[in-house]
C-alpha cells in the first residue's frame, strides 16, 4: 500500500527493483490538489443540484453527413372501412363484397360486438342474401345456435346459397329434425344442395351416407351420379374404397374408374393393392393399363414411405392370385342358409297311422263332445243392446226433442 505524499515534501526516489517499470511506464505528474488526503464523507458538503446543459452543450457536433433515418418495417394496412372490434355502424357503410368478405372472416377474437351484428343480419328484415348467407355460415363457424327457427324457414326458399348454409347450420344445432329430411335435398336440382345435404349425412351417418352414394351412382339420373361423384372427396377414403370396387366389378362404369384410381393414388395403403388387383381383372384394354398404372404407383409409394418391409410386400403381392380365386369361389358358393335349409319329405299315412276305434268297457257311456263354444254370444248381445238405446233415443227426438 502506497501512502499519500504529504504536502512540502518530495516523492520518495523509485527502488532499483522498479527502475525497469519505471522506465517503461514513466510516472504522470499530479497537481497538488490531486495529492492530497481525500476527506471524510460526512465532512463533504451538500451535493449541490446539477445545472442542465446549455443548448450549446447539447447540441451534437456537427457532422458532414445527415443522420440517416431507421426505415421501419412495412406493416399490411387492413382494408378500407374495417374496424377492430367489428363496428356495426361501420359495417352497414361497406359495400356487400365487404360484408361478405368481413363475415368470413369473423372469428371469436373480434370483439363482444359480434352477437349483436349477426343478430341484426339473421333477423333483420331488409339484408341481402348474399350477407345474410354469409352471417348464418359465421354463426354455424363460431358455434352460435340461436337462430334455429330462422334456418328452417330458409330451407324453402330458392336460393341455393341461403338453402345450403340453413342445412350446415341445422345439421349441427338441430340434427335431431333435419336428418329425416336430407331425402328431399339430395333430389334438389341445385349441386351445392345436394353436397351439402350429403355432407350433413356423412357427419352423422358416415355408412349410411356411404350406402346412400352408392345408390346415387348406380341411378339412371346423370345429376344423382354427378353428385355422388363430387361427394367421394368428402368421404373418409378407408370408408368408401371397398364398396366402390364393388360397384365397378359389377358395373364396369369407365366414367367413374378415373376418379377412384386418383383416390387411390393419394391415399397410398398396403390395404389398396389387392383391391386395385380386383379392378385389373375386371378391366380389359386402355382401362386395365390405368389400373395397372395405379398398381405400381402404389407400390413405388409404399416403398418411398416403408410403410412395409420389402419381403413382407412382395410376399403380399404373390399371394394375390389365389386370393382373388378364393374369392369368386365364395362369390359362386350358395350363401350359408340355402346349404343349411332341408326340405321336409312329405311323410305318407300308412296303416299304423289310420284313425283306429278306442276301445271301451263294457257298459260304458259313450262320450259325446261338448258343443263348441259361441264367442259372439257377447258381442251380439251389446250389438243388440246398442241398436235397442239408439230406437229409444230416435222415438224420443220424434215427438220430444225436435
Amino acid at each position: 500500500m502506497v501512502l499519500p505524499d504529504l504536502p512540502g515534501q518530495s516523492p520518495p526516489s523509485p527502488s532499483p527493483s522498479l527502475h525497469a517499470r519505471d522506465q517503461a511506464a514513466p510516472p504522470v505528474p499530479q497537481p497538488a490538489s490531486a495529492r492530497e488526503t481525500p476527506a471524510r464523507p460526512e465532512a463533504l458538503p451538500p451535493a449541490s443540484p446539477v445545472a442542465p446543459p446549455s443548448s450549446a452543450a447539447a447540441r451534437p457536433p456537427a457532422s458532414p453527413l445527415p443522420p440517416v433515418a431507421a426505415t421501419p418495417s412495412p406493416v399490411a394496412a387492413p382494408p378500407e372501412g374495417w374496424a377492430e372490434p367489428i363496428d356495426p355502424a361501420r359495417f352497414v357503410a361497406l359495400s356487400l363484397e365487404e360484408q361478405v368478405a368481413r363475415l368470413d372472416g369473423l372469428a371469436d377474437a373480434d370483439g363482444a360486438t359480434v352477437p349483436h351484428l349477426l343478430r341484426s343480419l339473421l333477423i333483420g328484415a331488409q339484408v341481402d342474401k348474399a350477407v345474410r348467407e354469409a352471417a348464418l355460415r359465421a354463426a354455424t363457424r363460431l358455434g352460435i345456435g340461436d337462430y334455429v327457427p330462422q334456418a328452417t324457414q330458409w330451407l324453402h326458399g330458392k336460393d341455393e346459397g341461403l338453402v345450403s348454409a340453413a342445412l350446415e347450420y341445422l345439421g349441427m344445432f338441430d340434427a335431431e329434425k333435419i336428418i329425416p329430411m336430407l331425402g328431399t335435398f339430395h333430389a334438389s336440382p341445385s349441386l351445392k344442395v345436394r353436397l351439402t345435404a350429403m355432407k350433413v349425412l356423412s357427419a352423422h351417418d358416415p355408412e349410411q351416407a356411404v350406402s346412400l352414394v352408392i345408390a346415387l351412382l348406380k341411378s339412371a339420373n346423370p345429376r344423382h351420379k354427378s353428385s355422388a361423384t363430387a361427394c367421394l372427396m368428402s368421404f373418409d377414403f378407408a370408408l368408401v374404397r371397398e364398396p366402390l370396387v364393388d360397384y365397378l366389378e359389377s358395373m364396369r362404369d369407365p366414367g367413374l374408374l378415373e376418379t377412384v384410381l386418383s383416390l387411390f393414388k393419394s391415399h397410398p395403403d398396403p390395404d389398396n393393392l389387392f383391391l386395385l388387383f380386383r379392378l385389373s381383372k375386371c378391366f380389359t384394354g386402355e382401362a386395365a393399363a390405368q389400373v395397372q398404372a395405379a398398381i405400381d404407383d402404389g407400390l413405388a409409394q409404399i416403398r418411398d414411405l416403408q410403410l412395409m418391409r420389402p419381403e413382407v410386400l412382395t410376399a403380399l403381392v404373390e399371394a394375390f392370385p389365389k386370393r382373388w380365386e378364393e374369392s369368386q369361389a365364395r362369390k359362386a358358393a350358395p350363401p350359408v342358409y340355402a346349404r343349411s335349409r332341408r326340405l321336409a319329405a312329405p311323410v305318407a299315412a300308412g296303416p299304423a297311422l289310420a284313425a283306429a276305434p278306442v276301445a271301451r268297457p263294457a257298459g260304458a257311456t259313450p262320450v259325446v263332445p261338448a258343443p263348441a263354444k259361441d264367442e259372439f254370444d257377447l258381442r251380439e248381445a251389446i250389438l243388440q243392446g246398442v241398436a235397442v238405446g239408439l230406437g229409444m233415443l230416435g222415438v224420443l227426438w220424434f215427438f220430444f226433442l225436435r
